[in-house]
């Protein structure tokens, strides 16, 4: 009897994680590895475009901060765009690599540190 109890428990237990399971929405972005590098490039673009819009700053100084930020990442601003393109082909991918990009501002703001890249 006790036996017949637990097998319809763990019956009943198995058709409702199979149902939660099968119900849940799929993230593949939840799986996708983004370069960590354009994740950080992006979010320090963002504070330093916000910087300089504060201080005035004219826009070949900006470029010129933007520059200098791709190459501490080892990067060059055309590889930054290609990767920017393909993420934005498919909402979920550049929904998941924003996810990264405010991840990275809110532990920048956390930490109150500024930014790794040259000034």
């Amino acid at each position: 009897m006790l036996s017949t109890t637990l097998r319809k428990r763990h019956f009943f237990l198995l058709i409702l994680l199979t149902g939660l399971f099968s119900c849940s929405p799929e993230h593949p972005q939840a799986s996708r590895q983004y370069d960590h590098r354009v994740v950080n490039y992006y979010a320090d673009m963002l504070v330093v475009q916000e910087e300089s819009k504060l201080a005035g700053s004219d826009s070949l100084s900006v470029s010129g901060k933007l520059d200098s930020l791709a190459a501490f990442y080892g990067l060059r601003r055309e590889q930054i765009a290609e990767v920017l393109a393909e993420y934005k082909k498919d909402i979920p991918v550049w929904r998941g690599f924003y996810d990264n990009v405010i991840h990275r501002l809110d532990s920048l703001q956390r930490s109150s540190q500024p930014l790794k890249g040259p000034k």
